[in-house]
């Protein structure tokens, strides 16, 4: 419950972060994939299903690298990432990050996105992965 109650924090940041866009199908699109991946992520309970979701939110990040109306629902799909990390495989989810960081630099350079988007989605970022991390380690505690 817990976690449900953090990603519609999330998702109502992101939507927000959205807000300034021009709504075309690329927005709606990403919209609909950031929640269908970050439900599966919450739907995952078997090994098979739960690589599917993770290479979803790694999807949902590279799709927001190279495609700008992805990038105001990328944390939501970093909040996921950030919950399965395992200290042998952090590698993975630091180049991730990192790439998303530098995208966002870049978008913010070639005018692709507004800078209060790409702000808010960078602090959007970093908050959903320690709330993440928080509500894994009280899980784990509980």
């Amino acid at each position: 419950m817990n976690r449900l109650f953090d990603k519609s924090i999330v998702l109502a940041c992101c939507i927000a972060a959205a807000m300034g866009l021009a709504v075309d199908a690329r927005l709606v699109v990403a919209f609909c994939l950031g929640i269908i991946a970050t439900s599966l992520a919450e739907v995952a309970q078997g090994k098979r299903t739960r690589r599917a979701s993770e290479a979803a939110s790694y999807a949902c990040i590279i799709a927001a690298v190279f495609v700008p109306p992805f990038v105001p629902f990328a944390p939501l799909a970093l909040y996921d990432i950030a919950r399965r990390v395992r200290r042998e495989h952090a590698w993975v989810a630091l180049g991730i990050g990192s790439v998303f960081a530098f995208a966002l630099v870049a978008d913010l350079r070639a005018d692709a996105l507004t800078a209060r988007t790409l702000l808010l989605t960078a602090i959007l970022s970093v908050a959903a992965t320690l709330l993440s991390l928080r509500t894994a380690q009280l899980e784990r505690e509980q």
